[in-house]
Parts: C-alpha cells; structure tokens; sequence
C-alpha cells in the first residue's frame, strides 16, 4: 500500500476498469450501498461507476494510506466499510 500525503485532484481523472497493476482493497458504502469508495492497493481512492462492475473508476485522490481513506469515508458519508481481498 502507497503510503503518503493524500492529494485531492481537482479534476475529474476516469481510469477503464479493471484497474491495470492495481485492484481494489477496501470500499466504503453508503446506507443502502448505492453508491461507494474504493482505495486501490496502489494508493488511490476511486468512485467506481457504477458500483457494481464497474467500467470506469473517478479517482477522488492519491498517496492515500489506510487511516486517510477511512477518514474521507466517514466524513462523506460512507460509514460501511468491507475489505474486498
């Protein structure tokens, strides 16, 4: 896991999924799991679109380490967390 400052891009980045030499270790859900946050093996904290098999993935933010991520999930709303290893 990429640890390190995380950075908020202010531009909207879309990466095809699946993720190429990076996969998904952690989500987030909302209540009623519609919508999520993912943070990649690599670092990145992704809105997969759409939750479920995804084809595309909106990075939120890099350098994103664990206690980062779960922060911004909690903070956004997203207060289910599952690790998906």
């Amino acid at each position: 896991m990429v640890r390190g400052t995380m950075r908020v891009l202010d531009e909207i980045v879309l990466l095809p999924a699946p993720l190429q030499q990076d996969c998904e270790a952690r989500r987030w859900y909302t209540e009623g799991g519609e919508t999520c946050i993912a943070l990649s093996e690599g670092g990145k904290l992704l809105e997969p679109l759409p939750t479920f098999g995804p084809s595309f993935y909106a990075v939120i933010a890099t350098g994103v380490d664990p206690g980062e991520a779960n922060h911004y999930a909690l903070t956004h709303g997203y207060c289910h967390a599952r690790n998906v290893n």
